[in-house]
């Protein structure tokens, strides 16, 4: 029986003077309630303390919106319960998003990877990523522009239709659990229109990330999807961090599906395939047309190349028939 002091007595069945107490153990308390004793099934001890981790981006933990001169403040939340940090002596904060009407700066080269510029978007003419963003849209035409800032998770693959450019905020950390999907949509008499070009800001240690990761079997990391090939991927800047689904490649194609077109002229990127190649072709696939002209690019592929085809795939140096193209031109490979 519970004393309610954080304690409980057992009572002998054949004298009643005779008690034992002890401490009450067991259960595991929460940010919401306390634990629940193993033996006298009752409440004891203190809750636990809030996790103000969470960065939640809603109006409800909105402490200052954004301006022309910075970016919206929101409050940290429990990560458990939700609850606010405002006004505890946890109070913490983060930004998120960017000042209004901001021009955003990106830095581009030509396609030998040379000849390096500022670029800059407009406000209006891009679009902010948010964890709600699973597809990213363009045509060539009208090209998709994106922005990521501050640090986001999109909890979902997200789907490349067509032109897109997406630029990295200096600081941010996009995570995509699910990868991205950049396929190749051509047929007999049509090209491929499915590509995706990312951007720095800068090129130091405070240019913006990128981890494409929880990928399913199959599918690329950034790239194909089940038997089909990689798209059109450049990388002219950013920390890049993808893995692969099992058979497919980190960067390019998915099982059974070449590399496609996948060029790097900076950045820092790190690919790790499984069965598939780092960098090239799913399981039983192809390079494609990979061309390096800088950036430091670390490519592990397991049993199937570091850059270059997957397992039972046959490419430059290997016995068989030559299945694609890789050139490097310039940067640190490894």
């Amino acid at each position: 029986t519970s004393n309610g002091n954080d304690t409980h007595s057992r009572i002998c069945a054949r004298d009643k003077n005779h008690t034992e107490t002890e401490s009450c153990s067991g259960g595991t308390a929460t940010c919401t309630k306390k634990a629940i004793c193993s033996t006298c099934n009752e409440e004891y001890g203190v809750m636990k303390a809030h996790d103000y981790t969470a960065k939640v981006v809603d109006d409800s933990y909105l402490k200052s919106a954004a301006t022309n001169t910075d970016a919206a403040v929101y409050y940290k939340s429990c990560s458990v319960c939700g609850a606010s940090s405002e006004g505890t002596e946890f109070e913490a904060t983060f930004t998120h998003g960017y000042p209004l009407g901001k021009a955003i700066e990106y830095l581009y080269c030509d396609e030998n990877g040379a000849n390096w510029q500022t670029g800059i978007r407009q406000d209006g003419t891009y679009t902010p990523v948010s964890d709600s963003n699973f597809e990213w849209t363009g045509t060539a035409e009208n090209p998709g522009w994106y922005v990521v800032a501050g640090q986001l998770i999109i909890d979902g693959r997200v789907t490349v239709n067509g032109n897109v450019h997406l630029i990295l905020m200096d600081g941010c950390e996009l995570t995509v659990k699910g990868g991205i999907q950049v396929q190749d949509n051509s047929t007999q008499s049509t090209p491929n229109t499915n590509s995706l070009t990312i951007y720095a800001q800068s090129s130091g240690e405070n240019m913006g990330k990128l981890i494409a990761t929880n990928i399913e079997r199959y599918l690329a990391g950034i790239g194909g999807g089940y038997r089909s090939n990689g798209g059109t991927i450049t990388i002219n800047g950013g920390s890049i961090e993808s893995t692969s689904g099992i058979e497919g490649s980190a960067i390019g194609g998915g099982l059974c599906g070449n590399g496609g077109t996948i060029t790097i002229n900076g950045g820092t990127v790190t690919a790790t395939g499984e069965l598939g190649a780092g960098i090239g072709g799913g399981n039983c696939a192809g390079s494609g047309t990979i061309t390096i002209n800088g950036g430091t690019v670390t490519a592990i592929g397991g049993d199937g190349a570091g850059i270059g085809g997957g397992m039972c795939a046959h490419d430059n140096g290997g016995s068989g028939p030559v299945r694609g193209t890789i050139t490097i031109n310039g940067g640190t490979v490894t």
